[in-house]
């Protein structure tokens, strides 16, 4: 079994971790203890209670078969899983670690993910989810860049997006959709409108480009009376999960989307094939298509916690970057899979 250590008085370089963030219990360490170096890339992964134990290890197995040592893979617990804790540490690499939340948060992973940030010692730092897989040549090929890049602060990677745990859910938005009815033509290129899906039926949200999202949102919860949804357990959540929904849908062309979730195709094939990954709003970036550098990441932190905080952590670590001269580079590479 991997050595265990455990504090409960973690610090990030930005100060005290946020409290309700300390350690609960394990930490396997992610350094080198051999050659006292910590690996070039440290990767966050984020679990909960209903991710399978099969996916834990395909996200496990697929580092241990890289090309590459020079990671370290950390698995934080939304609140501590003896489940999930067991599964990390069958695995007796010391790369691999185990952590987790002082509570169950239920916010998408990003309490996990702000508290996986604030861990180890690398200089690089991929959030993810511990549902997806990189290929084996995903370390090996960031690396490479980051090194033939001393003014990289930011390298983002083409992936696959895997649509198949979405399939259920789409079908029941659809079915409710068709009973809601066909949605008349928008005419106004400056309203937006988006339809979430509320106990079976579809609710219409309809609002102006630069209009205040989260006043919008909140008197959505309000009328509808949502006190909890979506990782939420109060009406304030709720409505700045939605705010986050409402600002990504806002930023797409007119026409292109309505539904949230960015308005993608239905009845999407489970693979729905090569996504090229970009840096702006338009829905082709996830936060596991971006490794950053560790100490712009932690200035910047983890502290959203809407639907859309990837593009809100992506856009805050690109002003970091243009504020201390560093660059944002691409790789052409499909490097892993979304799900």
């Amino acid at each position: 079994m991997a050595s265990q250590w455990a504090n409960s008085n973690l610090k990030r370089s930005s100060g005290a971790m946020p409290r309700g963030l300390l350690m609960l219990s394990l930490y396997i360490a992610a350094t080198n203890a051999r050659n006292n170096e910590s690996p070039t890339l440290h990767v966050v992964a984020p679990v909960h209670a209903a991710i399978t134990n099969a996916s834990i290890e395909v996200m496990l197995n697929c580092f241990l078969a890289q090309t590459s040592r020079d990671w370290a893979l950390t698995v934080v617990g939304d609140g501590y899983d003896a489940r999930a804790a067991a599964v990390v540490g069958r695995y007796t690499d010391p790369r691999i670690n185990y952590a987790a939340t002082d509570r169950a948060y239920g916010d998408h992973g990003h309490t996990p993910r702000e508290l996986g940030l604030g861990l180890g010692e690398s200089p690089w730092t991929v959030l993810t989810g511990v549902d997806n897989y990189y290929v084996p040549l995903f370390v090996e090929t960031v690396v490479e860049k980051i090194r033939a890049n001393p003014n990289a602060g930011l390298v983002y990677y083409d992936f696959l997006l895997d649509m198949k745990g979405e399939l259920a859910a789409g079908a029941a938005y659809d079915a409710a959709l068709r009973a809601y009815g066909d949605a008349p033509a928008e005419e106004d290129p400056e309203a937006v409108v988006v339809r979430p899906l509320l106990d079976g039926r579809v609710a219409e949200i309809r609002f102006r480009r630069g209009d205040d999202v989260a006043a919008v949102a909140r008197d959505f919860v309000a009328a509808e009376g949502l006190n909890s949804g979506g990782g939420c357990d109060d009406a304030a959540c709720v409505a700045d999960l939605l705010a986050g929904h409402m600002a990504s849908e806002a930023a797409r062309p007119p026409g292109s989307g309505g539904a949230i979730g960015g308005g993608r195709p239905r009845a999407l094939p489970p693979y729905s094939g090569h996504i090229d990954a970009t840096l702006d709003e338009s829905g082709r970036l996830d936060v596991g298509a971006v490794a950053v550098r560790t100490d712009v990441a932690r200035r910047v932190g983890f502290g959203w916690r809407h639907h859309a905080a990837d593009f809100s952590y992506v856009r805050a670590v690109l002003e970091e970057l243009a504020r201390v001269g560093l660059e944002a580079l691409k790789l052409p590479q499909t490097l892993y899979v979304h799900n």
